[in-house]
């Protein structure tokens, strides 16, 4: 906080800035740039976007022309009044038919002679597609494209805001490919469709789902590790070993002035917050999963953007209305096995080890040496831990068998 109050040491990182919707980047000398590489796929998706739009544009002139020749036929027909297969094996005079066939054919031909510019111009209109208004159709692609990016912007602050939490190496690195997956994420097109519009909506309520699942449990992640620190914390002194003591101050945001999270304080870290890169795999997994149950069934990209949505609102629905741990069993048994008052405090499992150890060393009496009482103390600690495991297992074993009865 030093260093920024003072304005004649200068800086060397960017400012980022979050205003109308729009992000803003600035030097350290306060002017606005842009980064050649978010020029450059800027460039790119102009293209790609171009592409998409003179897809959609063709396909629209063929099914144009495709209901013109339709109409022309149904109309050449209902003229007629009869069916030209079956008139065909009808006794007839050919000669007739040869006499119209010629004289329509004149007809035609001096009628092709007197066809004039401005008829051709009109030709060449229809075959330019001048029906589509293709300014309409670039404003709906990258008014939809900006929707999208917005939606993923959402969902990128969610995982940068556990990302600036996490310290483990690993962990970070999961995170990273998560974030860099979301940022390569593009819209499935599906070009069987006759417009865009519906696959970018789409896309952009899964991103919606995804975001707020996101939130959700990395929220109760925050709130639950807030409650868990200040009581280990309460009334003690730093001890080596356990959480550092959260400063209940003025909240902060870590990324623009509203975070994507809860608020934390200025000293706050939750580095259990890593636990953020596996819910996208396990997403993936269910999503794979069902995909190869239905993939006879599965087939464009807007069925597997509705299987995906599907899962998402699934996610969202056990997630809101799950139970806590060994709900399920009865009042006795969650008193005695589920109850987190004692084993889950570090202070009282401290109480414990100390009090075995104490026993030990009256029972041994003075006569034992300091390597006779580094291995008691290590057999004492050790056996803590095991139980401590054992019963995370027992407590994974129950909640598990309990889904499954369900």
């Amino acid at each position: 906080m030093e260093f920024m109050e003072f304005s004649d040491i200068e800086n060397h990182d960017d400012f980022y800035a979050y205003e109308e919707g729009r992000i803003h980047v600035q030097d350290q000398r306060g002017f606005y740039v842009m980064y050649d590489s978010a020029v450059e796929q800027l460039r790119e998706l102009e293209h790609d976007l171009l592409l998409t739009a003179t897809h959609f544009i063709e396909k629209d002139k063929d099914h144009r022309e495709l209901a013109t020749r339709t109409g022309s036929a149904i109309r050449r027909q209902q003229a007629v009044g009869v069916d030209l297969a079956a008139y065909a094996h009808v006794p007839v005079d050919r000669f007739a038919v040869l006499l119209d066939l010629w004289t329509h054919e004149a007809m035609f031909l001096e009628n092709k002679r007197q066809v004039s510019l401005p008829a051709r111009c009109v030709e060449q209109l229809r075959y330019a597609h001048v029906p589509v208004y293709r300014f309409a159709v670039l404003l709906d692609l990258w008014t939809h494209e900006a929707m999208y990016l917005e939606n993923k912007r959402q969902l990128l602050d969610c995982y940068l805001e556990a990302y600036h939490h996490v310290f483990d190496t690993t962990e970070k690195q999961e995170l990273a490919v998560v974030m860099t997956t979301v940022m390569h994420q593009r819209p499935r097109v599906d070009f069987t469709l006759e417009y865009f519009v519906k696959t970018y909506r789409a896309e952009c309520v899964v991103l919606r789902l995804q975001a707020q699942l996101v939130k959700s449990v990395l929220d109760k992640q925050i709130e639950e590790q807030r409650d868990y620190v200040g009581k280990l914390t309460e009334g003690r002194e730093f001890e080596f070993g356990l959480p550092p003591k959260i400063i209940p101050k003025q909240p902060v945001a870590i990324n623009f002035s509203k975070p994507a999270l809860k608020h934390v304080y200025m000293l706050e870290f939750h580095p259990s917050l890593g636990v953020a890169s596996r819910i996208p795999q396990a997403l993936n997994h269910a999503f794979w999963e069902l995909m190869y149950m239905n993939k006879a069934a599965v087939k464009t990209s807007t069925q597997m953007i509705s299987l995906e949505h599907q899962i998402l609102e699934a996610a969202l629905k056990e997630w809101d209305k799950m139970e806590p741990l060994g709900a399920a069993y009865s009042p006795q048994l969650q008193q005695d096995m589920f109850s987190d008052i004692f084993v889950d405090n570090p202070a009282f499992l401290c109480e414990i080890g100390n009090e075995l150890i104490s026993k030990e060393e009256s029972a041994g009496g003075q006569r034992r040496t300091a390597k006779e009482r580094r291995t008691t103390m290590l057999n004492i600690w050790s056996k803590l831990l095991e139980v401590v495991t054992v019963r995370h297992r027992l407590l994974e074993a129950a909640w598990e068998s309990s889904i499954l009865a369900t």
